[in-house]
């Protein structure tokens, strides 16, 4: 890590941009700890299981659905299941953020739980719990996208919690921008032992422009992916991926 790098990491640190802004500078394996510390783990199956919580979750990884008794069980029982569900429709909306300066295309089975900074929208009920797709757009000004780029693949490929690690691009007006594809491993982070079936398995899509880091999530269960039933809607919304200007 360059010396530029560290003295706007310091510079954040002084600001209190706090962590959703500091700690997405880094990969999701370095800061699991502390967001399991300021957030509730996912697989609480607590009755007060609010759908701002649900929301919340869903940010940073995936939403396990809590037993019957709580106050959403007309709400979950109403949402498609992995019994009752016959696949993506293929047809999608596209979403234009211009303050925080990108666009997507979301399929229709998405809906949109939050916008702003971290935008999050929640998927059907799969498995046990909603896949879904967030974004955070953490604002580092006077950073280049190259250092970026060569910061996280480092920390990326040396974690071993992570792989498939590629760099690419995405479209940004008549240029593109530089990005990076990750994907968790199958085991469990910091152990050989397989997932199990109800644990939050995730895709990465990191995006350096606009002097922001753009970090994409895609989420469900691990038995979802392991079921191939959403990975090639997932590269659909990966494609369509854009940066657009920010409007001021």
């Amino acid at each position: 890590m360059n010396h530029s790098f560290k003295t706007h990491l310091r510079r954040a640190q002084v600001a209190g941009f706090g962590i959703g802004a500091i700690a997405l500078l880094f990969p999701f394996g370095m800061i699991a700890s502390a967001t399991a510390q300021a957030h509730p783990a996912a697989g609480s199956h607590s009755t007060e299981f609010s759908h701002s919580s649900r929301t919340l979750l869903a940010q940073f990884g995936g939403i396990r659905i809590p037993g019957r008794g709580s106050d959403d069980s007309e709400e979950v029982e109403s949402t498609p299941t992995t019994e009752s569900f016959s696949g993506f429709s293929g047809e999608a909306s596209v979403h234009v953020d211009d303050y925080n300066g990108f666009q997507v295309s979301i399929p229709a089975e998405f809906a949109l739980d939050v916008s702003g900074q971290t935008t999050n929208w929640t998927g059907p009920i799969l498995n046990s719990g909603a896949v879904g797709i967030y974004v955070n757009a953490a604002p580092l000004p006077g950073v280049s996208s190259g250092t970026l780029l060569q910061t996280y693949q480092q920390q990326y490929e040396q974690d071993r919690f992570y792989t498939d690690v590629v760099a690419t691009t995405v479209p940004y007006g008549d240029s593109t921008v530089p990005a990076l594809r990750v994907r968790e491993v199958n085991n469990r982070q910091g152990s050989r032992d397989e997932k199990a079936p109800d644990d939050i398995h995730r895709w990465h899509l990191i995006v350096f422009g606009n002097e922001r880091v753009y970090t994409w999530g895609f989420t469900g269960m691990y038995q979802t992916f392991q079921d191939n039933l959403v990975q090639d809607m997932y590269e659909d919304v990966i494609g369509s991926v854009e940066l657009v200007p920010i409007v001021e």
